[in-house]
């Protein structure tokens, strides 16, 4: 996955897309080492899940595991400390995915969120060269608004259909 994730960040039209900065972080060893350690944690909670629903009875041992647990995670999560400005782009990009997903179109952004997920754009879209932001600004407003080319019905069905890499290859084609 590291080596897939890493190459994928040297594609012609990833690079262009993807910020310098994430991007190095995405090549940083450290960045796979904190990576590594979110699985660990991640790990831990299934562990604990499988001998709690195990076919032998672990009720009178739940609160030990528990407390067992919670131990671990507290260490493990001592040793991941992520910078805020990574926290803030992870953010911003998952905000930014969910506001142009075709299918769910923004339904889980509170109005707060909003500003944030299209300030994720507008940082993306400044790494696209040839690209204006007032552009981008009135391509995200017709799509949210379904006006213009977003305003065809036979667009949204098929969006329900599609992955999202067949979306954005399909529509970067046209």
């Amino acid at each position: 996955m590291k080596s897939s994730i890493q190459s994928t960040s040297f594609h012609e039209i990833v690079s262009q897309i993807l910020p310098v900065g994430l991007r190095n972080k995405i090549l940083d060893n450290n960045f796979w080492t904190r990576i590594q350690q979110v699985y660990d944690i991640f790990q831990l909670l299934v562990m604990a899940i499988q001998v709690l629903e195990g076919d032998t009875p672990k009720l009178a041992e739940a609160r030990d595991i528990l407390i067992n647990l919670e131990d671990k995670v507290k260490s493990r999560l001592s040793s991941f400390l992520m910078e805020r400005t990574e926290e803030e782009l992870g953010f911003a990009i998952q905000l930014a995915a969910n506001l142009l997903d075709p299918v769910r179109r923004d339904e889980h952004l509170s109005e707060d969120e909003m500003p944030d997920a299209i300030e994720g754009i507008i940082e993306i879209a400044k790494n696209i060269p040839n690209l204006n932001e007032v552009s981008v600004m009135t391509d995200i407003t017709e799509y949210r608004n379904k006006d213009k080319l977003w305003s065809r019905d036979l667009i949204w069905i098929a969006a329900q259909n599609m992955s999202p890499l067949t979306w954005r290859k399909g529509y970067c084609n046209a």
